[in-house]
């Protein structure tokens, strides 16, 4: 069940097809709580999963996603612009 009404990166507000994202991953035997989710759209999740670990958390420290989701609303572009600053175009 998705721990906000809207995606916290996009602010998409479809909440019947909002998903969860570890922020460590589950296969890393990240747990399932709150502190360790975020409230994501399937475009923003995606975009997500194809971003290295490590970028994953200096967005979420630069956009602090999980304290002032309002606040941190990205779009798909800001979102890859942010990853290509750190990881460099691809």
């Amino acid at each position: 069940m998705p721990t906000s009404e809207s995606c916290q990166i996009c602010g998409h507000q479809n909440e019947s097809i909002l998903e969860e994202h570890h922020l460590i991953p589950a296969r890393r035997n990240g747990p399932d709580s709150d502190e360790n989710l975020v409230t994501v759209c399937p475009n923003c999740h995606k975009a997500l999963e194809n971003i290295y670990d490590r970028s994953f958390w200096e967005l979420v420290e630069k956009r602090d996603i999980r304290r002032e989701p309002e606040q941190a609303k990205m779009s798909e572009e800001e979102l890859h612009e942010e990853a290509n600053e750190i990881w460099g175009s691809e």
